[in-house]
């Protein structure tokens, strides 16, 4: 019984996380630094926020609908997914080169293999 209740707790502290880790990277996105906000959040944060963030760009590529349920052209390509994945992977680049500290490098590392999974399935 307790150890359901650790798990429940897990879960909802995850889903704040991310919730907040989301706005975060949405109010950062204006050039604030990417390497900034990676580090600032635990790596299983970004991890899932990455994933959230390139499924919902996947699915306003395909279908973009107005307020009536109608389909209109779609507001992102799939070009424009992938040049802001390579962006993001030449940005991690750059950070992983400099002086990190342990739990920063690994954050920063595992944010570059979600994104190299996100950059290959748009292949």
């Amino acid at each position: 019984m307790w150890l359901k209740e650790v798990e429940v707790g897990m879960k909802w502290t995850l889903y704040v996380l991310v919730e907040e880790a989301l706005k975060d990277y949405a109010a950062r996105e204006a050039g604030v630094e990417l390497g900034e906000w990676i580090t600032k959040w635990p790596g299983q944060v970004v991890i899932l926020a990455m994933q959230i963030l390139h499924n919902d760009s996947m699915e306003r590529c395909f279908i973009k609908r107005d307020g009536l349920g109608q389909v209109e052209e779609a507001e992102v390509t799939l070009e424009g997914i992938r040049a802001g994945v390579v962006r993001h992977l030449e940005i991690a680049a750059e950070l992983v080169k400099g002086e990190l500290e342990c739990n920063a490098r690994i954050s920063i590392c595992n944010f570059m293999v979600s994104r190299i999974q996100a950059r290959d399935s748009l292949c």
